[in-house]
């Protein structure tokens, strides 16, 4: 099962793919320029919309998670090797923007530092708990005045990193097929009955989305039947996510992230291997955490840039913040076997870095 996946395998490009498909669709969606349109319009003719991308990184996190947690030598060990993935990057991008974002402030720099608003966002986000949107002045001629509107699914990751130690305590009194597809039952039967009654937004909360953490775990431990058969189960996927989108009138949500999921892992592990998308750094997270502040900035700067011009500064600020990122703050607090890994360019490093 491990060596299945560990070989040479494709999650870092998916993981790339996945964080600039959010960045285009933000991109679009926050400038309101039509001629960027043509960007979403065409990845999602692939299926790969900017909520299909985030559900590719919780699939993915499910897969390698729990690889990573079989992999640990204690609950500590894999507890510091998540938190050193996650915090690092997470609290130097709610400080930095925090800062940053004072130069667009309409209130004075001491009334934006000590306002209540400011207080309340820096503190509810390190704590990930994700429901203070907006800074004091900032935005508010802009088409939505978010800061990040990216940070919910972070929150979401923290509790999937906890749920596993859960998951696998079970699964070794009753099985870990047993507890995983009962955990995904539960989750994807509720996540259907919110969609079916008009609660998207609660479908977007644990443990609706816990569902594709969890797909994407199943696909892990049964990866050797799914290697077997892996046209077939692939065939059935694409026939399941083409029904759903087609609205024929069949619901077939509850099955929708197991289908999703073997997509990603015949992606990642069946089709031949794309080249090290990490040979530079591991830049996915980054281009996550800082596309939507930094759009959210240029649009409130209030250039006359043509919307191909936005695309590209915004693409080369992302991409440089990313790249920041990872080389001063992330890459320097992972675990020491870790860095030591990226030295030696091991390909098997996907699955310390797992994130979202």
């Amino acid at each position: 099962m491990i060596q299945l996946i560990t070989r040479k395998n494709n999650f870092d490009f998916l993981r790339l793919s996945f964080a600039i498909t959010v960045f285009v669709t933000h991109l679009y969606e926050l400038s309101g320029f039509q001629e960027l349109k043509v960007i979403p319009i065409t990845i999602s003719y692939s299926f790969l919309t900017s909520g299909r991308a985030v559900q590719g990184f919780f699939i993915i996190s499910g897969i390698l998670i729990f690889m990573s947690y079989e992999r640990s030598k204690s609950l500590a060990n894999y507890a510091k090797k998540r938190i050193r993935r996650l915090y690092p990057g997470y609290i130097m991008n709610i400080i930095i923007i925090f800062l940053l974002l004072s130069i667009v402030s309409d209130y004075s720099l001491l009334k934006y530092l000590l306002h209540p608003e400011s207080r309340e966002f820096v503190f509810h986000n390190l704590l990930f708990l994700n429901d203070r949107w907006d800074l004091p002045g900032v935005f508010k001629l802009n088409k939505l005045s978010a800061v990040n509107g990216a940070l919910w699914t972070l929150q979401l990751e923290l509790l999937f990193y906890m749920f596993v130690p859960v998951v696998a305590w079970f699964g070794r009194r009753i099985g870990n097929l047993r507890i995983l597809f009962l955990v995904y039952i539960v989750s994807s039967i509720y996540m259907t009955w919110l969609i079916s009654n008009g609660q998207q937004a609660e479908a977007l909360k644990f443990p609706s989305q816990l569902s594709y953490f969890m797909a994407g775990a199943l696909c892990y431990y049964c990866i050797e039947i799914i290697s077997k058969y892996r046209f077939i189960f692939l065939g059935l996927a694409i026939l399941i996510l083409t029904i759903n989108r087609l609205e024929i009138g069949i619901n077939l949500l509850f099955i929708e992230p197991l289908a999703l999921a073997v997509c990603v892992i015949f992606f990642a592990c069946f089709l031949p291997y794309f080249g090290n998308f990490m040979k530079y750094g591991d830049f996915s997270y980054g281009i996550y955490i800082y596309h939507f502040p930094l759009i959210q900035l240029l649009l409130a700067l209030k250039t006359d840039w043509s919307p191909y011009k936005l695309l590209l500064i915004s693409s080369l600020i992302v991409l440089g913040s990313a790249i920041a990122s990872w080389h001063i703050v992330e890459k320097r607090f992972l675990m020491p076997s870790t860095r030591s890994k990226l030295k030696k360019d091991n390909l098997n490093n996907t699955i310390e870095l797992a994130a979202p």
